[in-house]
């Protein structure tokens, strides 16, 4: 069993053991999706509802993820433009 298959195979037990359920790992999942999306969509800098419109997402959805993704330093203010702020990819 090579070490990254031990890894697993340990976090899953432990998943286990402290009771993890399936609809928080799909939920957690779902947000690391659409965070990878968001990233990628914010190459250049891009507002909410424009990114809301390219991802076929609700723009609070995408409006809550940016925020999230603000807070741990992945995305930046870029410049207003209009009524929106332009966010982008660090």
């Amino acid at each position: 069993m090579s070490i990254s298959e031990a890894a697993k195979l340990s976090m899953k037990k432990a998943r286990e053991q402290r009771g993890v359920s399936k609809e928080l790992q799909e939920r957690q999942k779902d947000n690391i999706r659409i965070h990878k999306a968001i990233l990628e969509a914010a190459s250049e800098p891009i507002s909410a509802p424009d990114l809301s419109k390219k991802l076929d997402m609700p723009v609070e959805v995408v409006f809550w993820h940016v925020n999230a993704l603000r807070k741990y330093d992945k995305m930046t203010d870029v410049k207003k433009s209009g009524l929106y702020w332009l966010y982008q990819k660090k």
